[in-house]
């Protein structure tokens, strides 16, 4: 009896080493995607391949190239393709759901959306008597580390003689996104002279928007200042 029961155990073991639909069930299951989300992110995908400096315009992005696009979107779809099936789920969540978006964005210690300055500021000359200097500050919304959306604000100045004396000019301005719920525009810009910084803000509005799950609204204003020396000093980005 003990033998014909090994046997049969045996048996079963071979039959799941080997019926690849047997054993990969399990596998399969937790690597499958719901039908939900494949939906969202065939919709992406689609959205993404249609993506022109049109489509970049329409979403508040101007002067973006071809060339820049189909950049962009080869590493996108590159990064998102890496993701697990987790994230992708995720992913299509936070795509399909303007809400869930908006409360990501406002939780400092949700890491699937994070809100991320980059530090370009170019090389400081500390010497030169007059100048024409530069002070920016970059902010980018990423999705599990996609960059989607980027904002900028730049501020350009003439120094004399350790003194800041005169704003040449201001930008603020929307430099990337990909996002296709997401809908901005600038609605303020200000630069000013104090304290012998070189200073600007610009104020966006934004929109988070599906057709299925309605709308989430939101401003965000970056500000950046520049010294007399060159270097940027006190950039930041806020939401409210």
């Amino acid at each position: 009896m003990k033998t014909f029961l090994k046997g049969i155990i045996f048996a079963l073991i071979l039959v799941l080493i080997f019926n690849p639909s047997i054993s990969s069930l399990k596998a399969n299951a937790a690597t499958s995607l719901t039908e939900k989300a494949e939906s969202e992110l065939d919709s992406l995908d689609n959205y993404l391949n249609d993506y022109s400096t049109n489509t970049a315009e329409k979403s508040g992005v101007i002067g973006m190239t071809n060339q820049e696009i189909e950049k962009d979107v080869s590493s996108i779809k590159k990064q998102i393709d890496d993701l697990s099936t987790e994230k992708k789920e995720k992913l299509a969540y936070y795509l399909s759901n303007p809400a869930a978006l908006q409360k990501a964005l406002e939780d400092e210690n949700n890491n699937d959306v994070v809100l991320e300055e980059e530090m370009d500021q170019p090389p400081v000359n500390l010497y030169s008597v007059t100048s024409t200097r530069n002070a920016t500050y970059s902010y980018t919304m990423k999705l599990f580390k996609i960059k989607m959306t980027k904002y900028v604000v730049s501020v350009k100045y003439q120094t004399s003689g350790g003194r800041v004396k005169k704003i040449v000019a201001s930008s603020g301005y929307l430099d990337k996104n990909y996002n296709p719920i997401v809908r901005t525009a600038r609605i303020q810009k200000t630069a000013w002279i104090a304290n012998n910084r070189a200073k600007t803000t610009s104020r966006f509005s934004y929109s988070l928007i599906n057709k299925s799950y309605g709308i989430q609204i939101g401003t965000v204003t970056l500000h950046v200042e520049g010294t007399s020396g060159g270097a940027r000093y006190n950039g930041y980005a806020k939401l409210s």
